[in-house]
């Protein structure tokens, strides 16, 4: 087992999580100290979930002479219940995978050497500690290796991977057709557009202004409920007014829906509308 290297002072609780099999004593924790004198230590079974194991350290000392310090190390960890999914052409699938940390940690997917950017067919984000990668309408081209890479400052680099199979049975479709319309909702300084689109294998959705696709970052956010998406514009100006686009696509096909966003309370002399 691999550490980063963790120092903790004496009556101070630790908490270290790592994997299913790997089990903890003194020899693996590897305890010293600045002195001369021993300390006690106690390894507390919190609790397991998603493959993952959480311990707690509490340190104590059993001389009052000190300061003692002991050391332990931990490094960033991931686990994936499954090693091997399978799919078909045309079916939606969720990669997850829980870390060790949730602190700055950088993750990053990749099939096979190819690096996945969030976007169109693919979908990353989290809940917590639990990442996520979604593909929609699956390819045989997704067919491959599933590597996921987190690195933490503090905590080092980890990499998890999954084999991915896609067989060449094809399925009957449906194009997508949108059951709601793109409109919108403005409230104070943020406005919301939210559109359903049907389909079979389930349409993913891209939001697009004067024929460019949108960003996904902390301004504009992208959430999906079922076969609801919606895109949120914070910090709302004049210079967000116009015509906005939903593109549904599969791979039967794609269609669109269009609405006009006008901004309202605005200062008509900053106003300028899109071409």
């Amino acid at each position: 087992m691999e550490y980063d290297e963790i120092c903790a002072n004496t009556g101070e609780l630790v908490t270290i999580v790592c994997e299913k099999k790997h089990h903890f004593d003194l020899i693996q924790l590897g305890r010293k100290s600045e002195s001369e004198h021993d300390c006690l230590v106690s390894v507390i079974f919190l609790f397991h979930a998603m493959g993952v194991n959480v311990f707690q350290i509490w340190i104590r000392n059993e001389s009052s002479e000190g300061p003692l310090r002991n050391f332990f190390s931990m490094r960033l960890t991931g686990s994936c219940r499954k090693k091997l999914i399978q799919s078909r052409p045309q079916l939606s699938i969720i990669l997850k995978l829980h870390i060790s940390t949730e602190t700055n940690t950088q993750i990053t997917w990749f099939i096979d050497d190819k690096e996945l950017l969030n976007g169109n067919r693919y979908r990353i984000y989290y809940e917590g500690s639990l990442h996520k990668l979604e593909i929609f309408d699956c390819e045989l081209e997704d067919h491959g290796e599933i590597r996921c890479k987190g690195v933490n400052t503090k905590y080092g680099t980890m990499t998890v991977s999954m084999e991915l199979k896609i067989s060449e049975d094809d399925i009957a479709g449906e194009e997508p057709f949108f059951t709601q319309q793109l409109t919108y909702e403005e409230l104070e300084e943020c406005v919301t557009l939210y559109c359903t689109a049907d389909g079979y294998p389930i349409p993913y959705v891209t939001f697009h202004r004067l024929g460019r696709p949108l960003p996904t970052n902390r301004r504009f956010l992208v959430q999906r409920n079922e076969n609801t998406w919606i895109f949120q514009i914070n910090n709302c100006t004049v210079d967000d007014e116009g015509i906005y686009q939903a593109i549904a696509k599969n791979r039967m096909g794609m269609c669109t829906s269009r609405c006009m966003i006008l901004i309202q309370n605005k200062d008509p002399t900053t106003y300028i509308a899109d071409k």
